[in-house]
């Protein structure tokens, strides 16, 4: 389920009720009655906590009366999640695949978002792109020794098709795979996507999935 549920303190004294925002992560923005938060993924996320940063949560709590309590506050993610597993071959042996690496190629890197829409709303995708490095290394699937896990990435919701694609490169080969027909990334959605890399031809399977966490 896409919401992650944290716990704010709220000190507030004084009448009427308010709507609380909150966003995720904090950049020092000037507020007025309709605030647009301009944001953009980093290019490179082989580091985690530039993977984390990249992940733009929001809530909204309507009607919040006065307090001096705890408020659980509800986060969803707003962008897209792609995570990708890879599956071994005779082509391909497991001293090679863990040494392939993975680039998006040509996607879309800016948003803006609506803040008081809240979750209702939807990033408007910009226009500044880039290649994206994504985070994590491979390793073999817990319940299956010829699939390799590991390696995820955050990305504005758009369209993965010719121009924008991923490149999978191996010590011997470099494949890219460019979706015909396109899929479309969905906001708060991962998409679990599978290699079948051959000599002969590459190959892949795709499928939308609840946002991957870390362990």
């Amino acid at each position: 389920m896409n919401g992650l549920r944290k716990h704010l303190s709220i000190i507030r004294k004084g009448g009427g009720k308010l709507d609380l925002y909150g966003y995720y992560p904090y950049e020092a923005t000037t507020f007025s009655d309709s605030p647009v938060l301009s944001f953009q993924v980093a290019a490179d996320q082989g580091e985690y906590s530039r993977y984390t940063h990249s992940d733009l949560c929001i809530a909204k709590e309507e009607g919040v009366m006065n307090s001096e309590k705890i408020l659980p506050v509800r986060f969803y993610h707003m962008l897209s999640q792609l995570y990708f597993t890879i599956k071994g071959s005779d082509d391909f042996p497991v001293a090679e695949l863990l040494r392939s690496k993975l680039i998006i190629r040509n996607a879309i890197l800016d948003v803006t978002y609506a803040l008081a829409m809240g979750i209702q709303g939807e990033v408007v995708s910009g226009e500044e792109r880039g290649d994206i490095i994504p985070y994590g290394k491979w390793e073999l699937h817990p319940e299956n020794e010829s699939i390799f896990v590991g390696y995820k990435v955050i990305i504005p919701p758009q369209v993965l098709g010719i121009d924008t694609y991923i490149e999978l490169q191996t010590p011997s080969y470099t494949f890219e795979c460019k979706f015909e027909p396109s899929i479309t990334l969905r906001s708060g959605v991962s998409r679990i996507i599978t290699f079948l890399p051959e000599k002969s031809i590459f190959a892949f399977i795709t499928a939308e999935a609840p946002w991957v966490y870390d362990e």
